[in-house]
C-alpha cells in the first residue's frame, strides 16, 4: 500500500488517530502511543518510524504542528510520512506521535467471529458514491461519498468513561456520540480536502440487541463531499 487516497483509507485512519480508545476493566489496551523525533535537513521529506504504525495523531515541525494531505502524506504499510515541503534544517524539529499495536477500528461490516476481548469496536464502510463533472470541459469532478459507522459493545464487558464503569448499551451509545462529535470538530484539519462538509443523514442509532453475539450495536450514516475522489 502506498499514501493513503481512497476515501475509506482515509476515513478509517481518521478516527484511528482521532477518537481515543477506551480503559475495558481487566484487559490490557489494544494501542500504545508512540512518540519519535527527527533532524530536519532542509531537504529530507520522507521520514520512516521504527515501529509497525495504526495511526498518526500528531506530527510537529519546530513546535508547530501540521497536518495530513496539506503539509504530508501518511503511509501506514511502510511507517512513513512525506512531507510536501522538507522541514527546515534542526535537532530534533520534526516530531510525530503515532499509535501502534492492535487496531479497534476497522474498514469493515459487523462480524460473528470475534472474542469478547476485540470489543468494544468500531467498523467503517463506504455504501454508496456518486460523482459529477465540474463541466462540460473539465474531468475533474465533485464527489458525494456515504459511511455506514458501527459501533459494538460487549453486554458483560466494563469500560472506565469518564471516571465511571460503563458496560453494554452505554458504551455503544457513548462510543458513537464521541465519533459524532469528533467528525464534527476534527474534519476541517485532519480530513482537510480529501472529505469536507460532513453530513450526519442518520445516527446515532440504536440496533437490537443482538443473543447470539451478545453485543450491542449504534449506527451512524455520514455522508462527505469530495473532489476527484482516490486521486
Amino acid at each position: 500500500m502506498a499514501n493513503l487516497v481512497e476515501p475509506e483509507e482515509v476515513f478509517n485512519h481518521f478516527l484511528r488517530s482521532r477518537v481515543s480508545e477506551i480503559t475495558r476493566t481487566g484487559v490490557t489496551n489494544r494501542l500504545t502511543s508512540n512518540n519519535e523525533t527527527f533532524d530536519g535537513t532542509g531537504a529530507q521529506t520522507v521520514y520512516t518510524l521504527s515501529s509497525a504504525v495504526d495511526s498518526i495523531v500528531t506530527v510537529l515541525v519546530d513546535s508547530v504542528e501540521v497536518y495530513p494531505y496539506k503539509d504530508f502524506e501518511i503511509d501506514l504499510d511502510n511507517k512513513k510520512i512525506t512531507f510536501n515541503t522538507a522541514p527546515a534544517s534542526g535537532t530534533d524539529n520534526v516530531d510525530i506521535t503515532y499509535n501502534n499495536g492492535i487496531a479497534w477500528v476497522y474498514p469493515d461490516s459487523p462480524r460473528d467471529d470475534l472474542s469478547t476481548n476485540s470489543y468494544p469496536r468500531i467498523g467503517t464502510i463506504p455504501i454508496s458514491e456518486s460523482s459529477i463533472q465540474e463541466s462540460i470541459a473539465e474531468n475533474d469532478t465533485f464527489d458525494s461519498i456515504t459511511f455506514q459507522v458501527d459501533i459494538l459493545a460487549y453486554k458483560d464487558q466494563f469500560c472506565t468513561i469518564a471516571t465511571e464503569q460503563k458496560s453494554g448499551n452505554d458504551v455503544a451509545r457513548i462510543l458513537a456520540r464521541t465519533v459524532k462529535a469528533t467528525i464534527k470538530s476534527d474534519w476541517r484539519l485532519y480530513l482537510n480536502t480529501k472529505l469536507m462538509q460532513p453530513t450526519f443523514l442518520s445516527g446515532p442509532t440504536p440496533i437490537p440487541f443482538e443473543p447470539a453475539k451478545n453485543t450491542f450495536r449504534n449506527m451512524l450514516e455520514i455522508s462527505f463531499n469530495a473532489f476527484n475522489t482516490g486521486e
